[in-house]
């Protein structure tokens, strides 16, 4: 049990390896993967959707997104928000509570990387590709398949307004100044090149891209 109360699991174990690079990345990720992978955001609805996936496709890995980071052993974790006092602060926290064993992704630009590389040290690899105005998740959904993954399976990503896993309110996801949620949406409903395989546990993204055969009910 976590400090904000999230239980999850360790998926390293089960996450399939190819010693071939995977391209578009900045140094060149060492890796692809296949098979199955959940991308874990930090929406209120994420224990209920960890649960959900656990109880029928158990132990799968995970690429966790945010303040995710904190409380969920991820063998991946990315943010759209690479700079210092974010992604570097996730970074910290994933390893002070579960320790090595993970990579740190961003979404800079190739030309960029050199300014990147020494600016933003906490990133490992940049993956260009996976940039998008459809929020940090959406981002990470990209990264999945980036990375080889066939079935991405979106948990505690429902995009829509609500508080954080913690119970934290998300002001920025509930303002109507930002009008954030409209924006990731129609991003996301737009990038239909990256639809295939994606499913979602929970919310709007759910309505939008399915759930899984097996969590129809």
């Amino acid at each position: 049990m976590s400090r904000q109360g999230i239980t999850a699991w360790d998926g390293r174990a089960n996450l399939p390896i190819l010693h071939e690079p995977t391209r578009n990345t900045y140094p060149l990720y060492p890796y692809k993967h296949s098979g199955a992978v959940v991308v874990a955001g930090f929406g209120d609805t994420l224990q209920r959707d960890l649960d959900a996936v656990q109880a029928i496709r158990p132990d799968l890995p995970i690429i966790a997104v945010n303040k995710a980071c904190e409380v969920i052993k991820a063998f991946a974790i990315y943010s759209f928000h690479f700079e210092r006092g974010k992604l570097d602060e996730w970074a910290k926290a994933q390893r002070k509570r579960f320790g090595e064993g993970f990579a740190v992704f961003g979404p800079g630009k190739k030309e960029w990387y050199e300014h990147n590389k020494r600016n933003y040290p906490h990133v490992e690899y940049w993956a260009p590709t996976t940039a998008s105005r459809g929020s940090s998740g959406w981002c990470a959904v990209k990264l999945a398949k980036l990375l080889g993954f066939d079935e991405v399976i979106m948990c505690g990503i429902p995009v829509q307004p609500g508080p954080y896993a913690d119970r934290r309110p998300a002001l920025y996801w509930q303002s109507k100044k930002t009008n954030a949620v409209e924006q990731f949406r129609k991003a996301i409903e737009a990038d239909t090149a990256s639809h295939q395989g994606v499913t979602s546990m929970s919310g709007w993204s759910r309505e939008l891209l399915g759930a899984p055969a097996w969590a129809r009910t």
